[in-house]
């Protein structure tokens, strides 16, 4: 008894296979015991020696799931194709919020799909997955005026996505980002460029001929500078219209 006792803390470090082993001896101890007293302590012993038994494959079996979990939070998982939505119309009439309309069909009646908004002082995205089986995506940076990420917001409708953006500053837009605005007053300053002075009866035509040149085939060049070079003959060789070079 004795015995048993000092070598019990022993055997909690004692593998499965050795326990099992002690297990099928203390049976046929058990089995051969003639005294009662004897009998209870070896039932006893085999009691603890069962359940050390199922503490190791209780913790063999938590080691597997945590290693399981590991490895599956440790797969590189595949990113997410999205399919990027470019046909929208806004209205910055209002002094409160600027509205987007992004075009989406059916998205109105969508019922397992996720929308994700995620809007910045100067941009708004919205990410739309499982609908129809595929992933979109909408953005716009560089808005034109700062916005209020916190009181902004989204809803849909039939078959678009109408995005509200609260507005910063209370004043129109006539520009939804600054790269519309760069656009628009890259193409006025061309235009004032080549608008004709109004002082001269003939730039107009000047320009015009000077822009069929530049931007025309072989063909109309020569075709040009054929009529600009019997133009300037007739006038006795004067060049000062300031035609380019022209090649004949």
């Amino acid at each position: 008894i004795l015995l048993l006792n000092r070598f019990d803390h022993c055997r909690i470090a004692m593998s499965e296979a050795e326990l099992q082993s002690d297990l099928t001896e203390l049976e046929t101890l058990i089995s051969a015991s003639q005294r009662p007293r004897i009998r209870t302590l070896l039932q006893n012993e085999q009691a603890r020696t069962r359940e050390l038994i199922r503490d190791i494959q209780r913790k063999s079996a938590g080691d597997n799931t945590s290693s399981s979990a590991a490895n599956t939070n440790s797969a590189i998982l595949p990113a997410k194709h999205y399919k990027e939505l470019k046909s929208f119309a806004w209205d910055g009439e209002s002094m409160k919020f600027v509205k987007i309309y992004v075009n989406l069909k059916g998205i109105g009646s969508a019922t397992t799909t996720t929308i994700t908004p995620k809007f910045t002082a100067r941009s708004v995205e919205i990410r739309v997955e499982n609908f129809n089986s595929s992933n979109y995506i909408f953005s716009l940076n560089n808005l034109l005026q700062e916005i209020i990420p916190d009181s902004s917001s989204f809803k849909t409708k039939t078959d678009e996505i109408v995005i509200s953006l609260k507005k910063k500053d209370a004043q129109k837009w006539l520009f939804v980002t600054t790269a519309d605005k760069e656009a628009a007053d890259k193409k006025k300053k061309k235009e004032d460029e080549e608008k004709p002075d109004s002082s001269d009866p003939s730039a107009g035509i000047m320009n015009m001929m000077k822009k069929m040149y530049e931007e025309g085939d072989d063909d109309m060049k020569r075709t040009i500078a054929k009529a600009w070079t019997e133009s300037r003959d007739k006038q006795g060789g004067g060049g000062g219209m300031g035609m380019p070079d022209m090649d004949i």
